[in-house]
């Protein structure tokens, strides 16, 4: 039960100390996300910060229509010591917005700030956004926590790791946070602060519902140019496999879910815990379907097989790219056959195959991206995304623009990965746009392709018909929003 749903049964909700929220998610018109995920984050926030005697209540944004009105009245009725803000880079402004809102209710009331956007421009995020009062950056249930416990205490919360905050017209940046808790050492995720019935993934991501995000590890010990996923986990965080599987029984007991989405940043990194976690699933007799992302040089046929016998349902990989010399413009430390062979034995273990492709890195020519068009469609997997490159804060990208002093604009709102380039590439991004829908029209009306989809659909009837329903519709809606 989430804390609208608390209001409305007129529970009595005055005082708390933190309240967690995110902005509504932009959404893209070209291919439009049909679905919301529910957000681990806070609810991992809202846990641990329990965990420590403070009371939290979070009030997802991205759910609720006309959420600024609904925002006042929860401020009305909770009247929060805090307001707790997580934004990706495409929602900071919102994020923005939400501060401004909780200002001008209560200027009393502290605004912070984080997330990954907050962590890769901590000074700038501040710089930019006068209304958030403080900014947490890296990983942020220690600051968090601490903070509120100085400000309850009338401590001083400028000493604290992890926080940036503003003095005399300057943006203070301090040490970071040098004690991260083991994930172990983490309660479950506060789900019973989220109406679970809310959330529904696309189809194309879930088997069935409800459904609900698990972290079994963070962190990826690759470079790629384009992901910044090292500033938040800068080292390899992993939980024990007992532990994962506690909670995946408590998850099936305490909430009837069956069907999960690993949020890990590489699935299968450690092969011998993968082993052991999905040894586990099978000893405990867990009726269960769970899919997530890897890469195509961590899986191996063996390992596939026990993960199908385990319950995953479809594994998803980012190949990018079509040619050896787009792996190495990326560093992406991986090679085509590796590509084909994982694709390949993957279908064979009889999972869903789900691949990413970008079009746009600097260097990359025009050819470059039509051999990226061949190798999806050579690859054919279940799922092709197709993307255009965008040089998020703190990547690789990033910082070779800067330093190179390509134009990188930041009007953070248009960093959606459907949309054209947010920094010049040598190639316009009409042409970008034009080899985007070129992508979708030649991979998904192929005879072979739509073969495969048939072949799925005697497999699971129901799934499949909802799920090429609502791909036609997304095709649909990306051609008709040139």
């Amino acid at each position: 039960m989430d804390i609208v749903e608390r209001i409305n049964l007129n529970q009595d909700v005055r005082g708390i100390d933190v309240l967690l929220t995110q902005p509504g998610h932009i959404q893209d018109e070209k291919v439009p996300y049909l679905g919301r995920e529910l957000p681990l984050g806070l609810a991992y926030l809202a846990s641990y910060l329990e965990s420590q005697g403070l009371s939290a209540e979070i009030f997802d944004m991205n759910i609720y229509e006309g959420s600024f009105e609904l925002l006042k009245k929860i401020l009305k009725e909770t009247k929060p010591l805090v307001v707790g803000v997580s934004a990706f880079t495409v929602d900071i402004i919102r994020a923005g917005d939400i501060a401004r809102a909780v200002k001008e209710f209560d200027k009393n009331i502290t605004t912070v700030i984080g997330g990954i956007h907050a962590t890769a421009l901590p000074e700038q995020t501040m710089l930019e956004f006068e209304y958030f009062d403080y900014l947490i950056y890296g990983r942020g249930e220690l600051s968090l926590a601490s903070l509120v416990k100085n400000l309850k205490s009338g401590k001083n919360p400028r000493v604290l790791e992890g926080l940036v905050y503003r003095s005399d017209g300057n943006v203070i940046k301090n040490p970071p946070q040098r004690n991260i808790l083991p994930l172990d050492e983490l309660p479950y995720p506060a789900r019973s602060r989220l109406n679970l019935k809310k959330y529904a993934p696309h189809i194309q991501k879930c088997f069935t519902l409800p459904n609900t995000g698990l972290i079994s590890s963070l962190g990826c010990p690759y470079r790629c140019v384009y992901c910044s996923i090292h500033i938040v986990h800068p080292d390899i965080y992993s939980r024990n496999p007992e532990n994962v599987v506690k909670e995946l029984k408590y998850c099936v007991d305490n909430f009837g879910i069956s069907d999960f989405r690993f949020f890990d940043d590489c699935l299968t990194l450690n092969r011998a815990r993968m082993v052991k976690l999905c040894e586990l699933i099978i000893k405990e007799g867990l009726k269960i379907h769970w899919n997530g992302v890897s890469r195509v040089d961590r899986v191996d046929y063996q390992l596939l097989k026990l993960m199908k016998k385990a319950g995953c349902h479809q594994l998803g990989y980012g190949i990018e790219v079509g040619s050896e010399r787009g792996l190495k413009i990326i560093n992406k430390k991986t090679t085509l056959k590796q590509a084909q062979d994982a694709i390949y034995f993957t279908k064979k273990a009889g999972l869903e195959t789900s691949a990413s492709f970008i079009f746009g890195f600097p260097g990359e020519t025009i050819g470059d991206m039509r051999k990226t068009i061949d190798f999806a469609k050579k690859l054919s997997p279940d799922i092709a995304l197709f993307y255009i490159v965008k040089a998020y804060p703190a990547t690789a990208l990033y910082e070779n623009l800067k330093k190179e002093n390509a134009p990188v604009h930041t009007r953070w709102d248009q960093y959606l990965v459907q949309a054209p380039p947010v920094t010049g590439t040598g190639i316009s991004g009409e042409i970008l746009v034009g080899l985007l829908r070129e992508a979708y029209r030649s991979f998904y009306f192929r005879p072979r392709y739509i073969l495969q989809r048939i072949k799925r659909m005697l497999e699971h009837p129901k799934r499949e018909f909802k799920v090429s329903l609502l791909g036609m519709k997304m095709v649909a809606a990306y051609f008709r929003n040139k």
